[in-house]
């Protein structure tokens, strides 16, 4: 039988890291486990950004070009003075 891929992450991933904060907080000290989430919170951040780039990036249909204006020309169009 073919094991369930949820239960796969949930089981070997997910199961370890509740065990260790758990572990962290009621063996170790409270800042221990403070320090254990925060952690967690940056390595999940940074995975969902770089995840969410990738996702935004592949989506856009048009390309953008990056133009400046000419000098003494503002932004509405306008010369300077």
């Amino acid at each position: 039988m073919i094991p369930n891929p949820i239960e796969i992450v949930c089981v070997h991933v997910v199961q370890p890291i509740i065990d260790f904060l758990g572990y962290l907080l009621w063996d170790v000290h409270f800042i221990g486990f403070l320090a254990g989430v925060a952690i967690l919170g940056i390595i999940l951040g940074l995975i969902l950004g770089i995840l969410s780039v990738i996702w935004y990036k592949s989506t856009r249909d048009e390309k953008t070009e990056q133009s400046y204006p000419e000098e003494g020309v503002l932004a509405n169009g306008k010369k300077d003075a």
